[in-house]
């Protein structure tokens, strides 16, 4: 793989998980650890160990966060590419808490996606920073995510 699309990758992956973190902050999770691994063709990979939000909307938003994050970066909407490829398992693990919140699955859902551009672009300084450190380190602690927060008190 070419070292242009390596690091394309590498940022969206960073990015894609920096969104869950800072999310799940936002919401009242606590953050244990983020993580990146190497990205290959296929993509990159991560995951955001977490506790689990306050509530199913907060859950779905969370999930939900590292596409929204990808697609802030890219001044994108279309979320259904992006659930089909990087955000295979988020879509997989948000049916269940649209199902318990039960409603109009359809503005359940336009609901969440909105409310993640919007609380992501608020603190998308914040977004950057814990993903530029993220592709640094490989791995931060929630810690780490909460002192890169340059305006600790919007929250």
């Amino acid at each position: 793989m070419d070292a242009n699309l390596q690091q394309k990758l590498e940022i969206m992956n960073s990015l894609h998980e920096a969104g869950h973190a800072v999310m799940a902050l936002l919401v009242g999770a606590y953050v244990v650890e983020i993580q990146i691994h190497s990205a290959n063709r296929a993509g990159g990979f991560g995951y955001c160990k977490r506790s689990p939000a306050p509530d199913d909307m907060s859950e779905l938003l969370i999930t939900f966060a590292g596409v929204g994050a990808e697609l802030v970066h890219r001044n994108d909407i279309c979320w259904s590419f992006l659930f089909r490829s990087s955000g295979r398992g988020d879509w997989k693990d948000a049916a269940s808490s649209i199902e318990r919140i039960g409603g109009d699955r359809r503005a359940v859902i336009k609901k969440a996606k909105a409310s993640v551009i919007c609380l992501l672009t608020e603190n998308w300084e914040w977004v950057v920073a814990v993903a530029d450190k993220l592709r640094e380190h490989r791995s931060l602690t929630g810690e780490d995510v909460w002192d890169l927060n340059p305006s600790p008190l919007r929250i």
